[in-house]
């Protein structure tokens, strides 16, 4: 058993409106925060959609003036975030309004820490190097994927493009005031994009569930996950905005899932640790979830001897017959159940597939032991270098 009452942990989850068609309410929450202007924080092809409309009319019709900035870029780079804390003091806005997938909200959560702080973000890159300070301006999430959980978290991530070099924070005081979940803001998202997002949700709930420092309340809300995700995701692939209730199920499954690995202090996260040198490394664009879904049936493989009771139910809740096998084969079937369900929501299989080359293998483990040893250190089943390159290898 790993769930421990041995280490202490924290459950923080901001105030959250959640439902279909509650991205109307935008206006109404915005004036219960006191704000009077507003700066939509987007990327330029959500500000193509028709859910940029659907955000403004809900400003509008609260009369709360509002601007955006469009501009937003994968990863948050930091040159983008320093731009749009130039704009949002240009235009003395009050309020900030993530609108999109986890970059945007990164990008979000550090304008606004910016601005209520009067500091360079690099200055609070580690964990709880954010001091309590005044709010200058507040900021309401609204979420267009269902994957990574950013609205939830209490972690942001920036990269330098000089350097290459991506850094993150993690603090309670860069948190979102509000959060709107509204599954019809992801009901026209793209197959691939919306099978990407699903298996990263479902990678904090298996990474939470067997994480060293695993409790009754990260337990409780992964395996919520598992089942949502494994469930529903499928449906949502497959049908898109046809099946609403699959989209809602999904986008309580991502929110759910982040909860579940900040409530065990971030411990077990061999597969994220491993994901980013391999985004980073890739010749082509590779989003976190798949790079993330190419790792992870490998990496749980090395981990499944480290506690074959919590695979073994993994399997089972994730739709396996696990009647009448033995604890190991159990376990064995969580590792199928994870791959199959990556095929069947069309992500890449291999690394090989990104355009990673075998011999580029070595500079991934570099970069892993580099910048997250701890990743490897923290696994359920700690990895040495030899491991972690094994997975690579057996991933390619």
């Amino acid at each position: 058993m790993i769930t421990s009452i041995n280490n202490p942990f924290e459950v923080c989850i901001p105030r959250s409106t959640i439902g279909l068609g509650t991205v109307s309410k935008l206006g109404d929450i915005v004036n219960i925060l006191g704000g009077s202007k507003a700066v939509i924080i987007t990327d330029c092809m959500l500000a193509k959609t028709n859910l940029l409309e659907k955000v403004s009319t809900g400003l509008k019709e609260a009369d709360i003036e509002y601007v955006v900035f469009d501009l937003c870029e994968p990863n948050a780079p930091y040159d983008t975030i320093q731009r749009c804390v130039d704009e949002v003091t240009k235009n003395n806005c009050d309020v900030v309004v993530g609108l999109g997938g986890g970059s945007v909200m990164d990008t979000a959560k550090l304008t606004s820490l910016w601005i209520n702080t009067g500091k360079d973000i690099r200055e609070f890159v580690g964990v709880n190097k954010v001091e309590p300070h005044q709010y200058k301006i507040l900021k309401v999430l609204i979420p267009t994927t269902a994957g990574s959980g950013s609205e939830w978290s209490q972690n942001a991530v920036f990269l330098d493009r000089k350097t290459g070099i991506k850094s993150s924070m993690s603090s309670s005081h860069i948190m979102a005031d509000r959060i709107i979940i509204d599954p019809e803001m992801m009901a026209d998202l793209p197959p691939l994009i919306t099978g990407e997002t699903g298996v990263d949700a479902l990678s904090h709930a298996l990474e939470a569930y067997t994480a060293i420092k695993a409790t009754l309340i990260s337990d409780m809300f992964a395996e919520k996950v598992i089942k949502l995700v494994a469930e529903n995701l499928p449906a949502a692939y497959a049908s898109g905005g046809q099946n609403m209730i699959a989209r809602y199920n999904m986008a309580i499954a991502a929110a759910l899932g982040l909860a579940a690995a900040m409530s065990t202090g971030g411990g077990g996260v061999l597969v994220h640790g491993m994901a980013y040198p391999l985004r980073d490394f890739a010749p082509v664009p590779v989003s976190h979830g798949t790079s993330v879904s190419i790792l992870m049936p490998h990496a749980m493989q090395f981990q499944l001897i480290s506690n074959l009771h919590r695979f073994a139910k993994i399997a089972e809740l994730m739709g396996e017959n696990v009647e009448n096998l033995s604890v190991y084969e159990a376990a064995s079937r969580s590792v199928a159940a994870v791959k199959n369900l990556s095929i069947i929501a069309g992500v890449p299989q291999r690394m090989r597939d990104v355009k990673i080359l075998k011999e580029d293998i070595p500079k991934l483990v570099d970069s892993m032991f580099e910048l997250r040893a701890f990743h490897a250190e923290a696994s359920c089943r700690p990895a040495t270098r030899d491991d972690v390159r094994q997975i690579y290898e057996d991933a390619w």
